[in-house]
């Protein structure tokens, strides 16, 4: 499976792009036999433990599918074990470009204006919620793992190869593991520590070094990070190569003296998130010391249904949606505002084939429209037709019942007045009452 050329098939699924490998697996694009569902297979190599990053993300995917998350990320749509050592999964196509290169393509030095970069960090932070309450971290933050859905209009996390477990039992499993076999575990695949690039990687990495571990707080922290280098374009510690320089100015920027963005709105919403994250430490240090029940509160470990954080992201959530809906009628979802990517093209700008084909799309919306509008009046005149038949019926069952109850008092009276005493030796006698 490390060599699939084009057109071969696969399981039932057709191999049309060979796009190399991405660290763990080698990657394909393919389609279905029928060229209706295009997605994107992912083939690794059993590890000599018998474990694979796939089988791990394949457990999450498939457990956020369930709960109804499915949207912060990738879509499975098959996975399998292939010659009894390969595993595969293959995800959903999602049309869309990647952060990457959304920052790549603008003009104004990789910049992204407020409403987008407020767009990207209420998503971010509701997938940066749902790992945490799966019990998860994530470990690193690539541009590239997230992509912008252009049918839902969602940021969503595409490549989730840098989450990782987050208990003291798989820690210390690993620990016993090393000490037995350090061949078979590197300190990458053993630890659960930052594993990104130093300009995101959050102060505890830099204070531990090889013992830090991942924290609901150190992602939060990261997310500053990233939403600041969003809006402003540069983070300022970016040329610094000093870890000592570098942890001085990240914590004097949590202290605000560095913490300064061109727009005062998303300035104020992000110290808002930095005084938050600061109150949440405190009260988780607060919280760790309490007695746990029903996995209510474990910082350290996984969370049950129960579970709770010490970060209000509700709050966040409300602050991060209102610098958008400030910005656009309160008529309008805040989904459907105009992000720095997009650009709504005027009639007098373009050319005879767009103008074409906008044309005709609207033609055949309209269309689409009249046709609409006629069905609805056939089904309106099928139904009063039905309801006036069932009026016509019940009224010929109402007069049939009236000359029923009519013939039934004519002989009742009839019984009465016609007694047989009264016409014995007439003519008729025998006609009246013997017929």
């Amino acid at each position: 499976m490390d060599d699939f050329k084009h057109g071969q098939v696969c399981n039932d699924w057709i191999i049309w792009k060979n796009c190399g490998h991405n660290g763990y697996a080698h990657v394909y694009q393919v389609s279905d036999m029928k060229k209706e569902v295009y997605g994107t297979m992912y083939a690794e190599k059993l590890k000599e433990d018998r474990s694979s990053t796939i089988g791990s993300c394949l457990d999450f995917l498939i457990e956020q599918q369930a709960m109804g998350n499915g949207y912060k990320f990738v879509t499975v749509i098959d996975s399998k074990m292939i010659e009894e050592d390969w595993i595969y999964m293959i995800t959903q196509f999602r049309p869309g470009p990647s952060l990457e290169q959304l920052i790549n393509c603008q003009k104004s030095g990789g910049k992204f204006d407020p409403v987008t970069c407020t767009f990207f960090a209420i998503d971010m932070l509701q997938a940066i919620e749902t790992i945490i309450e799966s019990g998860h971290v994530l470990q690193s933050f690539e541009k590239s793992h997230w992509r912008f859905d252009v049918n839902s209009r969602i940021f969503y996390l595409s490549d989730i190869s840098d989450l990782a477990v987050c208990t003291d039992r798989r820690a210390n499993v690993f620990r016993k593991k090393l000490k037995k076999n350090p061949q078979l575990f590197s300190g990458a695949s053993a630890s659960l520590n930052w594993k990104g690039d130093i300009k995101y990687a959050p102060i505890s990495f830099i204070e531990d070094g090889k013992d830090h571990r991942m924290s609901e707080m150190d992602m939060l922290e990261v997310a500053i990070y990233v939403f600041y280098d969003l809006v402003s374009g540069k983070l300022p510690w970016e040329t610094s190569q000093d870890l000592d320089k570098i942890l001085k100015m990240k914590e004097e920027f949590l202290d605000y003296r560095r913490l300064q963005c061109n727009d005062s709105g998303f300035n104020i919403v992000l110290r808002n998130m930095v005084e938050r994250l600061k109150q949440a430490k405190i009260e988780e240090v607060r919280l760790a010391s309490k007695p746990t029940m029903f996995g209510a509160w474990c910082p350290h470990g996984l969370r049950g249904p129960a579970q709770s954080s010490a970060f209000n992201y509700d709050k966040m959530h409300k602050d991060f949606r209102q610098l958008i809906t400030n910005h656009q009628p309160k008529t309008i979802n805040f989904r459907d505002a105009m992000l720095c990517f997009e650009v709504e093209l005027k009639i007098e700008d373009m050319s005879e084939n767009v103008r074409k084909k906008l044309e005709r799309k609207e033609l055949l919306r309209m269309l689409k429209e009249q046709k609409e509008e006629m069905r609805r009046e056939e089904a309106l005149i099928e139904h009063y037709s039905v309801m006036k038949e069932d009026d016509m019926m019940q009224e010929n069952i109402l007069q049939q019942r009236i000359r029923e109850m009519i013939k039934a008092v004519k002989i009742e009276c009839g019984k009465r007045f016609f007694k047989k005493e009264n016409f014995l030796g007439t003519p008729n006698f025998e006609r009246i009452f013997i017929d």
